[in-house]
């Protein structure tokens, strides 16, 4: 190589440095730097013009040769090891290999995630230096990337607030503790928990156009939403309203069924319904409303003829369950063991939830409505029509399993008359859908999260709101897998897999020692 061509090579390699570095300092383009790039070329050229000659007996010679090979297989292996690098980031796939899908998303979730069509921002505020704040921090990322994974509309950004503390007022955070915000298409809402049940009501608050309307009958001596005690039901209601519903309650004798109702609850009335009433209940029905009717044996609320319209046979006897007292209960306590085929109880098989005296409920006879068992006590359990404090006795015809709960749905006709064959073919909105329950306690703040009762209760507004995405989202709880084997079992396993492998690599260690020392 002559030494102009070095000199020339030599400056083409300091004038495309230079305009590089002259780019990184500025931060912009400057025209002024095409004199360096153009310098560069110039050079370059010019260099391998003046000794071809040199290059064409370089690239000739058979070592250049064997070194372009490897040059081209490593830079082969380098592409593709980048290709695979990028797909694996911008194409990212995760297996939950888990029996219980520890690592995924519920269905529930999911039914959510695919109905955003929007750009959805989450905001996570915190404040740096707050102790743990990192671990939730990174666990919460982890949630995010699971709903980024399904929708790609889904992006979160971390905030300390004390370091943006304009962004942070705007959202009006003012706790040390992490707080987290949903935006999407104008709509504002907070994440109670941070958790994914907390993460997916707050997206289906922010989906939702309107909050859907659920009132709760009173005057009659129902449970109380106020009453914050063990008999009360406040807790129910903050569930309801955690999942996006507006909860209010009615006197049936003051106010009328507006027609923007979507559900109305009965808990646990003690005083008989006067015949108005129940006349609005049934015209409320007849228009396709939803009802969710959870009484109790014993009270003189004159409810048993209102679910014989719907086809459900309040019995208003006594479900005793010895099991109960398994459990460290009372035999007042059923145990709802078995369940129908609704998507109430789709995943409740081997649960279990619980009910304190309760009764029995059976379907009417020749009743003309879909009507699905919702739960069942188990074969421990019998009914009895009066309870005291002596003993109660057991009649063999009267043992379990008994139904504490039906759903029923259909078209409810004028009062005194049936539904002819077209008024059968109506659409699906003049259908009425009810559950009734024989018993109100398990809704209470003392029941309503022992076992599966939170779930049933949740699952259940779901269900007759049609909102299938709704359907109370439980936490995962990881099984473990236990191997029992014989006596036998174990020394063959022992003797046929254990213990062989260590003897194996002794011996080969030995021989290949033995040919060292030999060689």
């Amino acid at each position: 190589m002559s030494r102009l061509g070095k000199i020339l090579m030599l400056v083409a390699g300091f004038s495309i440095l230079a305009a590089g570095l002259v780019r990184t300092v500025l931060g912009v383009w400057h025209n002024s730097l095409y004199i360096g790039v153009g310098l560069f070329f110039v050079c370059f050229v010019v260099s391998l013009i003046r000794d071809a000659g040199f290059y064409k007996e370089f690239l000739t010679m058979r070592t250049t040769k064997h070194g372009m090979n490897m040059g081209v297989l490593i830079l082969l292996f380098v592409t593709g090891l980048a290709a695979v690098n990028y797909l694996s980031v911008r194409k990212n796939k995760k297996w939950d290999l888990t029996a219980e899908k520890l690592n995924s998303l519920s269905d529930q979730t999911v039914k959510v995630l695919n109905k955003i069509d929007g750009e959805l921002k989450i905001h996570f505020f915190y404040r740096g230096g707050t102790e743990g704040v990192h671990n939730v921090r990174n666990n919460f990322k982890d949630l995010v990337e699971k709903y980024k994974a399904i929708n790609s509309k889904v992006s979160v950004r971390f905030v300390d607030s004390l370091k943006r503390p304009a962004l942070a007022k705007e959202y009006g955070v003012d706790k040390a503790t992490a707080m987290v915000f949903v935006d999407y298409k104008g709509k504002r809402n907070s994440v109670e928990a941070l958790t994914e049940e907390g993460l997916t009501l707050a997206f289906l608050k922010a989906t939702r156009s309107k909050n859907k309307k659920i009132i709760m009958t009173t005057g009659h001596g129902e449970k109380l939403v106020k009453d914050k005690g063990p008999t009360g039901v406040s807790e129910f209601e903050k569930a309801l309203k955690d999942s996006g519903y507006e909860v209010s309650t009615i006197n049936l004798l003051d106010q009328k069924i507006s027609e923007d109702t979507e559900l109305v609850l009965i808990l646990g009335p003690q005083t008989s319904f006067v015949e108005a009433e129940t006349k609005a209940l049934r015209d409320y029905a007849r228009a396709g409303g939803k009802l969710f009717i959870a009484i109790d044996p014993g009270q003189r609320h004159n409810l048993a003829n209102l679910t014989k319209v719907f086809g459900v046979e309040f019995k208003n006897d006594y479900v005793l369950d010895q099991f109960g007292q398994i459990l460290g209960a009372s035999a007042a306590m059923s145990l709802g063991r078995s369940y129908g085929s609704t998507s109430i109880t789709k995943d409740f098989a081997g649960r279990m939830t619980m009910f304190h005296l309760a009764s029995s409920v059976k379907r009417a006879d020749s009743s003309q409505y879909d009507i699905q068992d919702v739960v069942l006590t188990g074969d421990s359990s019998f009914t009895t029509d009066e309870i005291s404090q002596g003993q109660v006795e057991v009649q063999v015809d009267r043992k379990g399993p008994h139904r504490v709960a039906l759903a029923s749905e259909g078209i409810l006709p004028a009062d005194g008359k049936k539904v002819d064959v077209a008024e059968k073919e109506n659409s699906e909105s003049d259908k009425f859908r009810v559950v009734v329950f024989g018993d109100s306690d398990f809704l209470t703040n003392q029941l309503l999260f022992q076992q599966m009762n939170r779930d049933l209760a949740l699952n259940s507004v779901a269900y007759l709101m049609k909102e299938s995405s709704l359907i109370s989202i439980r936490p995962k709880q990881p099984k473990g897998t236990t191997l029992t084997l014989t006596q036998t079992q174990f020394w063959t396993f022992f003797l046929g897999i254990i213990l062989p492998i260590p003897l194996v690599l002794f011996g080969m260690s030995g021989f290949f020692w033995y040919r060292r020392r030999s060689a």
